[in-house]
């Protein structure tokens, strides 16, 4: 199921996979930085961001593993069409 949500992801330079610490072994093949998940999704998602380097996110919840590459583009869109709004 991991691998279908990451594939939508595939165009995407940098990805940072938040895993339950107890999992840490089945997620050692995959070529991405791991962080271990908090006690609940707010600490799971600042653990992540403490890692993040680039000047934008999007933060997908595994728990809903078939987003499409389409929707992640559209978000993606929506979000530079706001950017260039507000530059305005």
């Amino acid at each position: 199921m991991l691998d279908t949500t990451l594939s939508a992801f595939r165009d995407f330079e940098h990805i940072i996979l938040v895993i339950n610490q107890d999992d840490a072994e089945r997620y050692a093949t995959y070529d991405f930085p791991t962080v271990c998940g908090g006690n609940t999704r707010s600490e799971s998602v600042m653990n992540a961001l403490e890692k993040v380097t680039t000047p934008y996110v999007l933060i997908h919840d595994g728990a809903r593993p078939y987003v499409s590459a389409e929707i992640i583009e559209g978000s993606v869109q929506k979000r530079e069409k706001q950017a260039r709004e507000c530059a305005r």
